[in-house]
């Protein structure tokens, strides 16, 4: 009977995650595995009897962080906000031909080439930001999460 009520504790926990999940979409991974890593880090910090439960706890609170900023994916978003700042806004003109970046603060052919470049490095900085930050989740938890039990 325990293991019923266990069972349909866990189909109502995970049905909005699941209810979400498009098989498309590497991003519903992170949400899978952010999901899950809540769980247990809260599970180990309220029941956890070893000796070492806050370093335990400590290390999945690392990936839920990591997967939660890849679920968030808000890396360009980010990398843009000191663009933003010396350039505003940035607007598409569209023309038959093709598209056009226009820049609040940008004036000059000088100043928009430069901010064009501003943004491309920015959308590169973002990219190598999400690969790093993947490749330092999985990492992590191929070190750590056979430990990750109590």
């Amino acid at each position: 009977m325990r293991k019923l009520l266990r069972g349909i504790r866990n189909l109502i926990y995970w049905f909005p995650i699941i209810w979400n999940d498009y098989d498309w979409d590497y991003n519903s991974i992170f949400e899978i595995l952010h999901y899950k890593l809540t769980a247990m880090e809260k599970c180990i910090r309220e029941h956890g009897i070893s000796l070492d439960t806050d370093a335990t706890v400590h290390k999945i609170k690392i990936a839920r962080i990591l997967a939660k900023r890849l679920v968030d994916c808000d890396y360009l978003e980010r990398a843009l906000v000191p663009c933003e700042r010396k350039w505003g806004e940035r607007s598409i003109d569209w023309n038959e031909r093709d598209l056009t970046f226009i820049y609040e603060k940008a004036n000059t052919e000088e100043e928009i080439a430069q901010a064009d470049k501003d943004f491309l490095r920015a959308g590169r900085r973002s990219d190598v930001q999400e690969k790093a930050d993947i490749d330092y989740l999985f990492y992590h938890m191929a070190r750590y999460i056979e430990r990750w039990w109590d």
